[in-house]
C-alpha cells in the first residue's frame, strides 16, 4: 500500500476519533481486525473482531469531554506504520484508577498501525 495512503487512513481514523465519530473510525478497520492498549508493559485491554473494537470505542467515548490526538511523527512501511502521538484529553466520569471527572490526561504514545487491503487489521497503543 503506498505511504500516502496509509497517511490518509490515519488521518481518518484520528479525525474521526478526536470528534467522537465512532461510525467513521470503523470505517478504516477490517472487519477481523485488532486492537490492544499496552501501559507500562502491560495489556491493559484487548479485542478482536469489528463488533468488540466498535463497542470498545463507544464505552471509552463516555469517559471524555474532549480528547484530541495529534501526530508527532510518522514511520511507514509496506502495510505497517508507527506514529508518535501527543494526546491530551478532558475526563467526563471519575476512572477506577482514581483520576476524578474535569482532570485532563496528557500522555505520549505510540499507535501501531497493520493494513490490509486498505484496513486497519491491528492497531496497538503504547503509553
Amino acid at each position: 500500500m503506498p505511504w500516502a495512503h496509509l497517511r490518509e487512513v490515519i488521518k481518518k481514523y484520528i479525525s474521526a476519533y478526536n470528534h467522537f465519530d465512532i461510525d467513521g473510525m470503523m470505517e478504516c478497520f477490517a472487519d477481523e481486525c485488532v486492537f490492544a492498549a499496552i501501559s507500562g508493559g502491560s495489556c491493559s485491554i484487548s479485542c478482536q473482531g469489528k463488533s468488540q473494537v466498535r463497542e470498545l470505542a463507544a464505552q471509552s467515548a463516555m469517559y471524555f469531554l474532549d480528547r484530541k490526538q495529534q501526530v508527532k511523527n510518522w514511520i511507514l512501511s509496506d502495510n505497517q506504520a508507527a506514529i508518535e502521538i501527543q494526546y491530551r484529553a478532558t475526563l467526563k466520569k471519575d476512572l477506577p484508577n482514581g483520576l476524578k471527572a474535569g482532570e485532563e490526561l496528557n500522555l505520549l504514545g505510540v499507535s501501531v498501525f497493520r493494513f490490509e487491503n486498505d484496513k486497519i487489521i491491528e492497531l496497538r497503543d503504547y503509553n
